[in-house]
């Protein structure tokens, strides 16, 4: 549509649900058919629209049986079909085209060379081609996949083509809570992966092409759920080589809520020295840390970033199931989470054999769990938690709350440095592993399904990930 537009031609028909009649009319549909309509129907529609003209030209994307008969019967003698699957039939007045998307294959390779260097970035920049992205109408609504203009990076910013786009346990809970949304309809997602489209004024470490990742923030230039997405050249990583588009956008949150729990200084943290250096690795030797939920993305990332800090031992909580990954990331000792507070204590009591543990980390943060963590550090210990405190602060330990958000006041500086000048070696040397990831199907419209199963519980130990530009 968009290109039949920019080619001259008009009208330009369309079948479509009726639900989409004003996005196809934003990019550049004069007239919108309801899609199920009988065969007999859609030409009578159509016919009275062209009043005499003849249809010369059709481009049928769906390309089933049915829809390629009903644009051969409005085709004009002489005219031209382009099919993105096989013809079932070809009349001999009429051609006939089979469209392989593919971008190496045969005559579309000096073509899309072309459009690629020479257009496509520029007809993106002036909004002449929009993007996808997924909205969320209202407070509590039905998401939908709509069309939007492609933000433009400002100084110190990029552009980036979202490759994979990650789901978060924050994005079920804030489509419910209008808390952390600015404006709707909203675009939601926090954990994007891709590469480099554009770069803004002053930033120079990043070229077009660069494979990069990085954590998107609350506001719709800089979300996930969207085909592009502007990022900060400061907060932004390279993706090594050996790292996939997928494992990367697994990273961002779950990473940066572990690193800044870490090492933000209470009361938004820990306030341990992070190993952002040689010389800071392995400063913490022989201090016990606890982490509840070590099969959480989170839990995962601060076993190996304790690990890389010394930590020793590092217990954690988890199902059994989970028990030899986690002990491959570090985890020296696994403890059943279906055990009762009691029995936790008592195997991690027998673990210590009476060394004080002094530091948890507790990545689930229930109340339970939370009561735990308390009952468990000793006097002058501390916990940090990631969700609501149900447990305050006494007089001999200590309740600190991190908050995951990329450019919070207390760990600016922290983020920086970390995405910026240290991830990207970790990644590379293999001291950190992505979680496990499972690609959602159909792109965008496969992310509510997505957050269901993250509501629901139903996704343990792995990351889910949806491809925007897999969007149909």
């Amino acid at each position: 549509i968009q290109i039949a537009k920019l080619s001259g031609f008009s009208p330009i028909i369309t079948t479509s649900s009726l639900t989409h009649t004003t996005d196809l009319k934003n990019l550049g549909a004069t007239h919108i058919i309801d899609r199920t309509l009988p065969h007999s129907e859609l030409i009578a529609q159509i016919n009275s629209i062209l009043n005499g003209q003849a249809i010369k030209v059709a481009f049928d994307a769906i390309s089933e049986a049915d829809t390629q008969k009903v644009a051969l019967d409005l085709l004009a003698t002489g005219g031209k079909l382009a099919l993105t699957l096989p013809a079932i039939e070809k009349p001999e007045d009429k051609t006939v085209f089979f469209v392989v998307g593919l971008l190496r294959f045969g005559d579309n390779i000096p073509r899309l060379e072309n459009l690629y260097t020479n257009y496509a970035s520029e007809w993106v920049k002036q909004g002449v081609i929009k993007q996808k992205a997924l909205f969320l109408p209202s407070q509590g609504g039905d998401f939908y996949v709509g069309e939007t203009q492609v933000p433009q990076p400002g100084p110190g910013e990029i552009l980036i083509k979202v490759m994979a786009a990650g789901l978060n346990p924050s994005d079920w809970k804030n489509r419910k809570s209008a808390f952390f949304i600015p404006a709707y309809p909203a675009i939601l997602g926090l954990d994007l992966a891709g590469d480099v489209e554009a770069v803004g004024e002053g930033v120079e470490e990043f070229k077009k092409g660069d494979r990069v990742f990085f954590q998107g923030e609350f506001g719709n230039r800089t979300a996930g759920f969207q085909q592009y997405a502007i990022g900060f050249a400061v907060t932004t990583a390279r993706i090594p080589d050996g790292v996939s588009y997928d494992e990367a956008a697994a990273l961002p949150v779950a990473l940066t809520a572990a690193y800044a729990g870490l090492g933000n200084p209470n009361p938004d943290g820990l306030g341990f020295t992070v190993p952002n250096s040689k010389e800071h690795e392995g400063k913490y030797a022989g201090e016990p840390i606890m982490v509840l939920g070590g099969a959480t993305s989170v839990g995962q990332l601060v076993i190996q970033i304790a690990k890389l800090m010394g930590f020793s031992p590092i217990i954690t909580t988890a199902s059994l199931s989970n028990a030899q990954e986690l002990q491959a990331f570090g985890a020296d000792h696994i403890l059943d989470r279906k055990l009762s507070n009691a029995e936790i204590n008592t195997q991690l009591q027998t673990i210590l054999a009476g060394r004080p543990l002094k530091t948890v980390y507790d990545t689930v943060s229930s109340a339970d769990t939370q009561k735990l963590a308390m009952d468990i550090i000793v006097p002058g210990g501390q916990i940090v938690i990631v969700y609501l405190a149900t447990e305050k602060s006494t007089d001999d330990k200590r309740v600190n709350f991190v908050l995951g958000g990329l450019r919070m006041p207390p760990h600016v500086e922290l983020l920086e440095n970390l995405y910026h000048d240290v991830v990207s070696d970790w990644l590379a040397s293999g001291v950190i592993k992505p979680n496990r990831v499972e690609i959602l199907p159909d792109g965008l419209n496969g992310i509510p399904e997505g957050l269901r199963r993250l509501e629901a519980d139903e996704a343990s130990r792995v990351k889910l990930i949806a491809r925007p530009q897999e969007t149909l």
